[in-house]
């Protein structure tokens, strides 16, 4: 976890100065465990402080955007199956990234890390970076460890269509894991990313 993006922790800084605790977490920190460039970065919003500034937290979070690039999403469902609050989308410094807050009327806060991986769709993205300890949090689950790829929560949550070309790009990009929980979920629906391709576990 040494390749995190230095613009990444500058914003992380950035947002703690607001009153926003985050943590890296997700597809980004996957995919630097790979040694893979992640497209994206991930923040996931802990805690209720946040809730404090919550008047004109989108005036700080436009500040933070590079112009012309902040977007927000209102009670999205995100990365997978992850039901959250608001999301900002933008550009910081160029890096484009995701600040995702919770949603209050379901689980409530996300009190730490293990909290928010918990939300997430597969053991390939239960890994976060926590800034303040400089350290990477790899939930034991997690398919660097296992070599396995399983459900971490229901894969129906946001719908088969969405999960069928979301497994279908990572199994193109992460063959070298055993997919076969996955594969026998998406096997009932006759749509099957695995048929044309040898995955090596």
């Amino acid at each position: 976890m040494t390749k995190i993006d230095p613009r990444a922790r500058d914003l992380w800084h950035e947002l703690h100065s607001m009153g926003v605790r985050t943590v890296l977490a997700g597809g980004a920190c996957r995919d630097v465990y790979h040694g893979k460039v992640p497209k994206d970065y991930d923040f996931m919003v802990l805690g209720n402080d946040w809730m404090r500034h919550s008047l004109h937290l989108e005036t700080l979070g436009r500040g933070l955007a590079d112009p012309g690039t902040y977007k927000e999403l209102i009670q999205a469902s995100y990365s997978g199956n992850l039901r959250c609050g608001d999301v900002w989308e933008f550009q910081y410094s160029g890096l484009q990234v995701n600040i995702i807050f919770p949603c209050l009327d379901g689980d409530g806060p996300w009190k730490d890390a293990q909290t928010a991986l918990d939300h997430f769709d597969t053991s390939l993205n239960v890994i976060a970076y926590d800034f303040i300890r400089e350290t990477p949090y790899i939930d034991p689950r997690f398919a660097g460890r296992t070599g396995k790829v399983t459900f971490i929560s229901d894969p129906d949550r946001v719908g088969f269509d969405r999960t069928y070309k979301r497994f279908t790009r990572l199994v193109e990009k992460y063959p070298q894991y055993d997919w076969s929980e996955v594969q026998n979920y998406l096997d009932p629906h006759k749509q099957n990313p695995f048929v044309t391709k040898e995955v090596n576990v």
